[in-house]
This record gives structure tokens, sequence and C-alpha cells, in this order.
């Protein structure tokens, strides 16, 4: 199971609407990865992503998923050791 720690391209955003990381759920969905998404910076009624679960916090996520991607690295992720970022700067 993978889990997705925010949607959003951008550091302090809550714009998602073209984010890759949406490209990236479904092609790990059309390999039959069950995906788990935490973001608490956009309303989920927005993205309806079929067959996405979503929690309601990053403790949650932490202990459910195999693996986490995230676009961005952020502080609180900095213990996770199963994490992949296309974040080349690390961060905030």
């Amino acid at each position: 199971m993978v889990g997705v720690y925010r949607l959003s391209m951008k550091l302090d955003s809550d714009n998602s609407r073209t984010s890759a990381i949406i490209k990236i759920i479904n092609l790990l969905q059309e390999q039959g990865v069950s995906v788990v998404v935490f973001d608490d910076r956009v309303k989920k009624s927005l993205y309806k992503i079929p067959g996405v679960r979503w929690v309601s916090n990053l403790n949650e996520l932490k202990k459910i998923v195999d693996l986490i991607i995230s676009n961005r690295r952020y502080s609180e992720l900095n213990e996770i050791k199963n994490l992949y970022t296309r974040d080349v700067f690390t961060r905030d």
C-alpha cells in the first residue's frame, strides 16, 4: 500500500489541480496498488479520485502504508525511512 502526502505541487499551496502526483496515483492504481492520501490543505470533495482512501492525519498514514510519496519534502516527513519525493532541493 502506498501513501501520498499532500497533493499540491508547490510548498504551502492548496492548489493541486494539475499536480503530477495525481497522474502517479492513477498509474499506481492501474498496477493494482492501493493508494491512501493524507492532505490537510485541500477539500477531499474537490479531488474525487476513484478508489483512493483518505485518512485524517499523518500518523494514521504512516501506520498503514509501506511507502510514502510526496511532491515536496516537508520537515514532518524527515523521520520516514520509506519516502520517495521528486523534491531535489529537500527544503521546506
